[in-house]
């Protein structure tokens, strides 16, 4: 009987122990547990405090790089787009400027050209158009539309080769007049003749001017009363220099000018 007893007493007090071994486990694996879950929760905290600085501090440097971008001038970006105006501007104020200089060229300088494939005109020089006149290309152009004919070729001819005379030095030049497919120039002092004949009764000839031209300061002589015979060389006026056209050639208005 005491026997039975002993045993079970061993039996219950190894059945409490093993209740107590396992309560202790159970209480250090909750209290092992908790101090995990809260490393871990604390680690988690860590972790979602960080990610939130960290966007923050992202938010803020683009609402900086938003605030000061239009201020900012040596980015790439900036100093390209910089160059880019500038360039733009320069090349625009560049191509106004040249468009003002050429439609002013063209108002103030503009280069008229002879009809009749002589080229540009030529300059006329000071104190030619007091002395001669003015050249049909100097004329208004509403005035030479007026005309009932342009200036023909010769006009221009005679005109040009005035001009380039009075260049030369020849300030005498008064007019000119087509001589066949030559110019004769009229200089103050100066006249053209052609010379013809006439016998007397006796058998003598006498030469008379038959053709006379003449500019302005020359004037032609005229017969008098009671001569038989027209004007000669005795009837014009001291200093005038007659110029017998059978004998002078005249100018050839393309060589003298130069033109094709």
């Amino acid at each position: 009987m005491s026997r039975d007893f002993l045993t079970n007493k061993w039996i219950i007090g190894s059945f409490l122990l093993l209740i107590i071994i396992a309560g202790g486990c159970y209480f250090w694996y909750q209290h092992s547990l908790t101090a995990d879950r809260k490393a871990a929760a604390d680690a988690a905290e860590y972790a979602r405090q960080w990610e939130k600085q960290k966007a923050k501090a992202k938010s803020n440097t683009a609402e900086t790089t938003s605030t000061q971008a239009p201020a900012e001038s040596n980015t790439p970006q900036n100093a390209e787009k910089h160059i880019t105006n500038a360039t733009v501007t320069k090349e625009t104020a560049a191509t106004h400027g040249q468009t003002g200089a050429t439609a002013e060229n063209r108002e103030t300088a503009e280069v008229r050209v002879s009809p009749y494939g002589f080229g540009p005109y030529p300059e006329v020089p000071e104190g030619f158009i007091d002395a001669v006149g003015k050249p049909f290309w100097l004329l208004p152009d509403e005035l030479l539309r007026q005309r009932r004919k342009p200036p023909s070729r010769n006009v221009e001819l005679m005109q040009r080769v005035m001009v380039k005379l009075w260049k030369q030095g020849r300030t005498d030049v008064e007019a000119a007049f087509m001589d066949g497919d030559k110019i004769r120039v009229h200089f103050k002092n100066r006249a053209y003749v052609r010379y013809s004949t006439v016998t007397t009764l006796d058998g003598k000839e006498v030469k008379y001017i038959s053709s006379w031209r003449a500019g302005n300061s020359v004037s032609q002589p005229q017969p008098q009363p009671g001569d038989a015979y027209p004007p000669g060389e005795q009837d014009v006026s001291p200093g005038v220099e007659l110029i017998d056209m059978d004998e002078e050639p005249g100018i050839n208005p393309y060589e003298f000018l130069g033109l094709n």
